[in-house]
């Protein structure tokens, strides 16, 4: 199928992993999917199940790999911080820093 789960309050929905869009819980049906799937991404709608699977995992690596650099770059923020200064979290940490972060879980 052309879609992976997210959690929203609780709420199991599925994502969409063509075009990110989560939609309603009611479309973990199959037929709700494949509809998604004919009206959104026509011209993918026969591709093979391998392929859905493949971009499903590469939703999932991007969005544990997201959070991790939002994770790392809140400890040098709060690292980097002296307590009670005037002085804004974004002089805190490098420029250079936070492109190696990022570039790194790419």
């Amino acid at each position: 199928m052309a879609s992976s789960q997210t959690t929203d309050k609780g709420v199991i929905k599925p994502q969409c992993v063509i075009c990110l869009a989560v939609l309603c819980p009611e479309s973990l049906k199959s037929s709700q999917l494949q509809k998604h799937l004919r009206n959104k991404h026509l011209e993918l709608a026969d591709m093979p199940k391998e392929v859905f699977a493949h971009k499903g995992s590469q939703v999932k690596k991007q969005r544990r790999d997201s959070l991790r650099a939002s994770l790392e770059v809140a400890w040098l923020i709060a690292r980097n911080l002296e307590l009670f200064s005037e002085k804004p979290a974004e002089e805190t940490i490098s420029t250079k820093e936070l492109l190696r972060i990022m570039l790194i879980n790419l």
